[in-house]
């Protein structure tokens, strides 16, 4: 062999043995990202349909409390002590049964938007651990407050930090 060959040869050699240590290097890094949870939010499909079929709930019920309202409004523009056979009292009655409508709308309605934004959270968080596994994220972050939304089970310490908090307690 000439000097030309054993020198081509050990740049091959090295530039293979360099090659494998940049695949190695790329292929262990960790691959992390973050999100704007608003605006996954705000832009999320599912949210559409969930926010049409909450305003078509809460109509409905808004239509009975407005029809209720009227009633009322109604009776008392009239000034009669008597309506549809209802004297003072039972007007009275009808104004306290539209101020619990009126609770019980306020407390559905509150009930029904919380639903709503935890059934949109589960599924979007659903969906983000699955394009995190599928895209090789190891860790994903909220752009909002930094916490961490997804993270690879792979680098969960909780196990080996509780033995080693454990440990130090008892003296060991």
């Amino acid at each position: 062999m000439n000097n030309r060959t054993i020198i081509l040869t050990a740049v091959l050699i090295n530039l293979i043995a360099v090659s494998i240590l940049a695949w190695y290097v790329i292929k262990n890094q960790e691959k992390t990202g973050f999100i704007n949870p608003q605006k996954v939010f705000e832009q999320f499909e599912y949210r559409s349909e969930l926010e049409s079929a909450l305003k078509e709930t809460l109509m409905v019920h808004s239509r009975n409390l407005d029809s209720l309202k009227n009633q009322i409004q109604y009776i008392l523009s009239k000034n009669e002590e008597s309506y549809f056979g209802l004297n003072n009292e039972e007007v009275m009655l009808k104004k306290q049964y539209y101020a619990e409508q009126i609770l019980k709308f306020d407390n559905l309605k509150k009930e029904l938007q919380e639903d709503f934004s935890n059934k949109i959270r589960i599924q979007s968080n659903q969906y983000l651990q699955e394009f995190a596994r599928e895209n090789g994220y190891t860790y994903v972050y909220s752009l909002n407050d930094g916490l961490l939304l997804y993270g690879d089970e792979i680098k969960d310490l909780t196990e080996s930090v509780i033995t080693f908090i454990n440990k130090k307690y008892n003296g060991r």
